[in-house]
């Protein structure tokens, strides 16, 4: 029998969802759930058409061992709203365990409502019937997690190639995911072919998605098996008799397909495992990659082209996602977040959380962020949903407070460099102004470079500040928000930037997009306009002579 808590990594609204699942598979009727807040006695509802009196169905969860709590809730403020319902039936469904005894005394209080103990479901209860039911406990993953117990009896298995950082990512990730059609999609791809890669754009939750498939064949007995750098890791590991579930995250490169470099024949050693694997009728692999990645090695590698992998692949789409999903999104991140309570009862009590799933703006990464402590210092709990909204409204206040406070400097100089070329840029280009930028910049104030400080800066801004796409010829790279070019396009002019710009300015278009500025009335005086002007001349004379156009403009008739 199934001996889950319920509390560990199920939030109140994850309980209430499974419960009725439960409650429709052992009873035969369908409920009706409400929205979260004041559900004035009611989490579930059965109406028959008649017109007589409802069923309806309350789910508490509380920690392990809060019997008292529970009987005190129930005699004290739920009664009363029972009372005013004048239900047909009460039946009750709690995460704390239930004695026979304990039973009968919560029918005491809740009689006349609750017909009998046989409508009251404990945890040992609902355990019962979630192991009648095993389609219910896979389609509600978040069961599959807990504490680090869990992370400790996978390890403590010996059979398993994951490292403890990956489990404890997986369950941090899990207690915020929300179920959609990519998982039973990725699962239908696994149980047909064995092989499922997952791809979509940075930060649609590829690897979260990859982490959820990983604790379902977990669950099932599967040994565990990430790969790090080279499909050779897999070959290397003990033989075991059970089946094994092989892990490959962005298996192509984070940033792009140049950033792999596939060690000699690896790209045919890699296709010939993926092969074996699909033949296999015990093991399973998923690996992830960007969409775009995918498409690149595709042209760059013949295997990958002949080995026609459309059936393997789960494109995540975030325009797939319900408005109901995306309000789940929202629950959970409030739920399971540091905010203090008063910061998420202003939520409900001010109702802006529908405001925030209907946003157009909407998107998980800016909702993790604005549940996030650490990217809202100056918010109150009065102020909060005020502030929720305002930073959908207009980003770019997120992007300051980034930007200031969490991002290194070369990320942050690699920011500046690219508002200085076209909307997108090819990276070579990026690569070769941010390198001659942070070299003129380490010079005149003596700062360290690191030698992957670019790749290093390109991935901590991937999916957030960024975002790459792939032509014929290269990779282009663009802000991800124009909100955000708003943002850092007035930062060449503080302070001694400009002075770094324009000594750095590797292509024309840089002289001439500083010149735009400067017609803009950026600077404030005379003065100071005629030295930047001079300024530009100076570098646009020495670039004269020069092949000094970027490869944008060559690239031109591609965007």
């Amino acid at each position: 029998m199934s001996n889950y808590d319920f509390t560990q990594s199920l939030s109140p609204l994850d309980f209430e969802l499974l419960s009725k699942d439960l409650l429709e598979a052992e009873l035969g009727i369908r409920f009706e759930n409400f929205k979260e807040g004041k559900d004035k006695g009611i989490d579930l509802r059965h109406a028959p058409q008649s017109g007589a009196p409802a069923t309806i169905v309350q789910c508490k969860r509380y920690a392990i061992g809060a019997f008292s709590r529970l009987k005190s809730d129930l005699k004290n403020k739920e009664l009363q709203k029972i009372q005013k319902l004048q239900p047909a039936r009460y039946i009750l469904t709690t995460s704390v365990p239930l004695s026979p005894d304990e039973s009968k005394e919560l029918m005491g209080i809740l009689s006349p409502f609750v017909l009998s103990t046989d409508d009251i479901y404990g945890k040992d209860r609902l355990n019962s019937i979630l192991g009648k039911h095993l389609e219910i406990e896979r389609q509600h993953n978040k069961l599959w997690i807990g504490t680090t117990a869990v992370i400790d009896s996978i390890l403590n298995a010996g059979t398993h190639e994951v490292a403890r950082s990956e489990l404890e990512e997986t369950v941090a990730a899990a207690k915020l995911y929300v179920k959609n059609d990519s998982f039973d999609e990725a699962l239908k791809i696994l149980k047909e072919h064995h092989v499922c890669i997952i791809s979509g754009i940075p930060g649609i939750g590829k690897t979260t998605l990859a982490r959820m498939l990983l604790l379902y064949y977990e669950k099932r007995g599967f040994d565990l098996v990430k790969i790090s750098g080279d499909v050779s890791e897999a070959d290397g590991v003990a033989f075991h008799e059970k089946p094994k579930f092989y892990y490959y995250d962005d298996f192509l490169g984070q940033t792009s397909l140049s950033e792999k470099f596939f060690n000699k024949n690896e790209e045919n050693r890699l296709l010939s495992f993926m092969q074996r694997i699909g033949r296999s009728d015990k093991s399973v692999m998923v690996l992830t990659t960007r969409e775009y990645i995918l498409k690149q090695a595709s042209m760059v590698y013949d295997a990958f082209d002949r080995a026609r992998l459309e059936r393997n692949k789960c494109i995540i789409d975030l325009a797939k996602y319900s408005r109901r999903i995306k309000a789940q999104i929202l629950y959970n991140h409030l739920y399971f977040s540091e905010l203090p309570p008063p910061f998420v009862e202003a939520i409900v009590r001010s109702r802006k959380y529908v405001d925030i799933v209907d946003h157009e703006n909407y998107s998980p990464r800016l909702i993790s962020y604005l549940t996030n402590m650490g990217w809202l210092e100056d918010a109150n709990e009065a102020n909060y949903p005020d502030v929720f909204i305002e930073n959908l409204d207009n980003p770019i206040l997120l992007w300051k407070h980034a930007f200031d406070r969490h991002l290194r400097r070369s990320s942050q100089d690699l920011l500046i460099v690219l508002s200085t070329l076209r909307a997108r840029a090819v990276l070579a280009d990026v690569e070769r102004a941010f390198n001659q930028f942070r070299q003129n910049r380490a010079l005149l104030y003596g700062e360290a470079r690191s030698p992957k400080e670019f790749e290093d800066s390109l991935r901590e801004l991937e999916g957030t500040f960024v975002k790459i796409h792939k032509v014929t010829g290269g990779d282009l790279v663009e802000f991800h928000n124009p909100s955000i070019r708003d943002f850092i396009e007035p930062k060449v002019f503080e302070g001694n930037v400009f002075e770094v710009v324009v000594n750095s300015a590797v292509f024309f278009e840089q002289v001439s997009w500083c010149y735009g500025w400067l017609d803009d009335g950026v600077v404030e005086t005379v003065k100071n306009y005629m030295i930047k002007f001079q300024a530009l001349e100076n570098r646009m004379i020495s670039l004269f002579h020069e092949t000094a156009c970027a490869e944008a403009y060559r690239m031109s008739e591609q965007f």
